[in-house]
């Protein structure tokens, strides 16, 4: 069933409510991708759309179905070249701990059908600090990161992660390390290169606009790896 969706149109427009199904729909705007679509249940009773973008996904990674979920447009950052639309920044704000008690407990079924689709590796940490700016570079500012839930100690998830390679792998065959990731400074340093040389970028502030534009994620901590990842693309 089609609902009504939640639209940018002023900055700090904003929803919040109990977040009770995603879908995965055709793109309108990109015929033969497909984009996340998440279905929100207000306090009212009346359910909202919210179509998924590259930092709205981002966001929503680690989100569960029964969290309280809020999201806002909170900028709204001009493109460099006038023929394009300037890029709209929506954060999203949760926590773990806030929770519809009463849908969660009407809908366990669901939630762990959802819980088992959408499995994947639980990561060993389950926060990063915000860094400090790196050449006069700043994040948007996002009041209540999300970040991924570990579960209770004792959990398949945690003993898996406190194990060491060899304690997983019992084998006398050589285990390929996987790639270590570089720190949030490093990311960084590679953006502003990459922004620098094939973007055009001549300051701080152009360097996160292009970034933005070039992606489609908003410049916060959580995304830096991901903006970096994809600028490697061009």
């Amino acid at each position: 069933m089609k609902h009504p969706h939640f639209q940018t149109i002023t900055i700090g427009d904003s929803l919040e409510g109990t977040y009770v199904k995603k879908r995965i729909i055709p793109n309108t705007n990109k015929p033969g991708e497909m984009q996340n679509l998440y279905i929100i249940k207000k306090t009212d009773g009346e359910f909202m759309d919210v179509y998924g973008k590259p930092g709205i996904d981002a966001q929503m990674e680690d989100v569960t179905l029964g969290q309280i979920v809020g999201f806002k447009y909170t900028a709204e950052n001009p493109s460099a070249n006038p023929k394009f639309n300037p890029t709209k920044v929506v954060d999203v704000f949760s926590n773990k701990e806030t929770v519809d008690q009463v849908w969660v407990d009407a809908n366990k079924d669901l939630i762990e059908a959802e819980a088992i689709s959408q499995s994947t590796p639980v990561p060993a940490s389950v926060s990063t600090p915000t860094p400090a700016p790196v050449s006069g570079i700043s994040f948007v500012d996002v009041n209540t990161p999300v970040t991924p839930d570990l579960g209770p100690v004792g959990s398949v998830e945690a003993t898996i992660a406190a194990k060491t390679t060899e304690e997983l792998f019992p084998s006398t065959d050589t285990v390929t390390p996987t790639t270590t990731p570089p720190t949030q400074e490093e990311a960084i340093a590679e953006i502003n290169k990459i922004a620098t040389d094939k973007l055009g970028a001549t300051t701080p502030e152009e360097v996160k606009t292009k970034a933005m534009e070039a992606t489609g994620l908003a410049f916060i901590p959580s995304n830096v790896n991901n903006i970096l990842v994809e600028l490697k693309k061009l």
